[in-house]
């Protein structure tokens, strides 16, 4: 697979991703310092969009040993398109990982971290995924088992 850019409106959805859930408050990740904590808001999604944007940039000339991009600027907008699943934006947001991953670098950057922070929402977000318990003892019962018991 070639390594590539993504498209801007791929940033805005990520960012909107993290920005649309007003449920878990502000989408928050440590990065560099773990006494220092960023925060997506509104006003910081230019900022971290270009974040996102340069690492991506990073990696493809690092993929293919050039200069061949070099990073425009990068203006937060809302998606043109808001209706993404939860599913779907775990897919845009591998996508980008792969595209933005291909440089020594990638794993203490901020984009890094906010694709871990927005990772883990967006599974907390997916149907199911608070039925089962917590911790599994030997009285515990999957989803399917404890259906099966109610229905009896």
């Amino acid at each position: 697979m070639s390594a590539f850019v993504v498209h801007p409106e791929h940033i805005n959805v990520l960012l909107w991703a993290g920005l649309n859930d007003p449920r878990l408050g502000a989408l928050r990740w440590e990065h560099m310092r773990p006494t220092h904590s960023t925060e997506l808001q509104p006003e910081t999604a230019s900022e971290i969009g270009q974040s996102l944007l340069d690492e991506n940039v990073k990696s493809v000339n690092h993929s293919y040993g050039t200069e061949m991009y070099t990073p425009k600027l990068y203006t937060y907008r809302p998606p043109q398109q808001r209706g993404w699943t939860n599913v779907e934006l775990l897919n845009a947001l591998h996508c980008y990982q792969y595209q933005a991953s291909g440089h020594p670098d990638w794993e203490s950057s901020q984009a890094y971290a906010f694709c871990q922070a927005l990772e883990r929402r967006l599974i907390r977000r997916l149907p199911g995924y608070s039925d089962g318990p917590w911790a599994i003892g030997p009285e515990s019962l999957p989803a399917a088992a404890r259906r099966a018991f109610r229905s009896a």
